[in-house]
């Protein structure tokens, strides 16, 4: 009878302040109507208010009703303030199922059989998000589920930290561990050169292992890159697919594994040989001041102005290519890269050279192939201006 008078008279109370008039009553904001409160209803009749829950022991206010700001809804050990929907909901543990639970994503059930708040929802320092059996992720600042702790693909591959296993499952990725000694060399490989874990390289194909840019394809087995795998001259030199680049100190691919672009984008370590179809060591990288060795390789030749083996004058097939190099000059009407005279070092390949001559000093260029005009020709006291041959 009491309850039926107070149901009635806040059913019948059309206005706010006529509702909020009667203690039994509270205003609903979002239905703009008068009903009797939560905490006035039986265990049966607050099912039947939406805006009410049951909590086992009494009858209260739904959060979403009850609070519109985060500080009001935090206050509520009952709720929690949800701020992608910007509204107040109950908070995670008063969910008593795993149904419930998991079907408000800010809360997750967790091994001891009670809902909590996501890691990602619920804590912002690594103490507390680890004591709450999460993984802080010190690189984003930021509390996150364990890795273990997902069990589909797309969840755990979304995850930045987390790798999906070939068993179907969900673990750390590499990046999360920071020494060679936790770095698991079963499935990951430690990186020398940027001193970190990283994605083993034990792809089958050509195309998942070029797709990390740690790996490299010798056309049929995926392996980590030279630069990744050591980070000095012993250790890369042991390798025989490596070579040690003492200038920017970095490990490399040695020559004879490089396709041609790849060999002349390094032209202080290698050389591409078109007649063999061959990359190799550049001339100095192979011979350095040792003038012996480097003559004896026709494809090289040893430049008395640096003391150094470089690549030989012939095997510059372009203008540009030959006017780089100190010692050689372009020939117009042959389209050849030769050899200057004055750098011919003997008798016989200097007068080998028809625009060449011997004399007391050394190999020079014959006059006729030297000068084009007049007085150019007059200031060289070896030379004279013909008329009737000019």
């Amino acid at each position: 009878r009491q309850m039926c008078i107070r149901d009635r008279t806040c059913s019948e109370s059309p206005t706010e302040p006529t509702c909020n008039a009667h203690t039994s009553c509270y205003w609903d904001t979002n239905e703009n109507l008068c009903r009797i409160k939560c905490s006035m209803r039986s265990s049966t009749q607050c099912g039947v208010d939406t805006a009410c829950a049951w909590n086992g022991v009494s009858c209260g206010t739904k959060c979403v009703t009850s609070y519109t700001t985060e500080e009001t809804c935090n206050s509520d050990t009952q709720c929690m303030w949800d701020s992608g929907n910007i509204l107040c909901t109950d908070a995670c543990k008063t969910y008593s199922t795993s149904g419930t639970c998991q079907s408000d994503s800010q809360c997750m059930w967790n091994s001891k059989g009670y809902c909590q708040m996501a890691c990602e929802y619920g804590y912002t320092d690594a103490t507390n998000c680890i004591n709450a059996g999460c993984t802080f992720d010190d690189t984003r600042a930021a509390c996150y589920t364990t890795c273990t702790g997902l069990t589909d693909l797309s969840s755990c591959t979304a995850d930045p930290v987390c790798r999906w296993t070939s068993n179907q499952t969900c673990a750390p990725g590499c990046t999360t561990f920071t020494t060679t000694t936790t770095c698991p060399s079963t499935t990951c490989a430690w990186d020398a050169t940027n001193s970190k874990c990283t994605e083993s390289c034990s792809a089958t194909t050509s195309t998942e292992c070029l797709a990390n840019s740690n790996c490299e394809w010798n056309g049929y087995v995926c392996k980590i890159g030279c630069e990744q795998a050591y980070s000095t001259s012993t250790t890369c030199g042991a390798d025989t697919r490596c070579m040690w680049d003492a200038d920017t100190t970095i490990c490399k691919n040695a020559c004879s594994l490089r396709k041609q672009n790849d060999c002349q984008a390094e032209p202080a370590l290698c050389r591409y040989d078109a007649g063999n179809g061959h990359c190799v060591e550049s001339c100095v990288r192979a011979y350095g001041s040792n003038q012996a060795t480097c003559d004896a390789d026709t494809s090289c030749a040893f430049n008395p102005l640096r003391m150094v083996c470089t690549s030989s004058c012939a095997s510059q097939g372009t203008a540009e290519s030959c006017s780089t190099k100190p010692i050689c000059e372009w020939n117009a009407q042959s389209s050849l890269c030769k050899r200057r005279c004055m750098y011919k070092l003997d008798a016989d390949s200097c007068t080998a050279d028809s625009e060449c001559k011997m004399n007391a000093t050394g190999c020079t260029k014959r006059c006729q192939y030297q000068y084009t005009t007049s007085q150019t020709c007059s200031l060289d006291a070896s030379c004279m201006w013909s008329v009737t041959n000019r």
